[in-house]
């Protein structure tokens, strides 16, 4: 499914998602010699992390059973004021002592499935918030 046109030129954006598969765009940086800009596309099939321009590329989660607070540091230390998990083609939920650890630190944190996270970080991004989002695809 196609979800996002590629309008925001500053951060990466989520072009489309499917079963074991997000497609990102990155931000442009290059143009051809006719002054037309390269869309570099990606295609992402083990579990990331994006926030802004930012790809954490083999984030090591491939369930969300295996989610522990110490991945979520890595995520962190991006400083997002909110974090997005995309949890799989159906939402679930990490232990507790997961979503403590962000809270601590005062980061919102929302779990969702996989489509309605790519969503809802194209909005936020597009609104110029700070929004990580961390995709498991381990689980599609």
């Amino acid at each position: 499914m196609q979800i996002h046109q590629e309008t925001n030129l500053a951060a990466i954006t989520i072009r489309r998602y499917q079963k074991g598969c997000v497609e990102i765009v990155h931000p442009i940086t290059k143009r051809d010699e006719e002054g037309k800009p390269i869309i570099n596309q990606q295609q992402l099939t083990r579990s990331a992390v994006i926030m802004g321009a930012s790809l954490i590329e083999a984030w090591p989660v491939d369930s969300i059973e295996a989610l522990e607070a110490k991945h979520l540091e890595r995520v962190l230390s991006l400083e997002p004021e909110v974090i997005l998990v995309g949890t799989g083609d159906k939402l679930s939920f990490p232990s507790p002592h997961c979503a403590e650890a962000i809270l601590k630190q005062g980061v919102g944190v929302e779990y969702m499935d996989i489509g309605a996270a790519c969503r809802t970080y194209n909005i936020l991004t597009a609104e110029g918030r700070h929004v990580a989002v961390a995709l498991i695809l381990g689980n599609l």
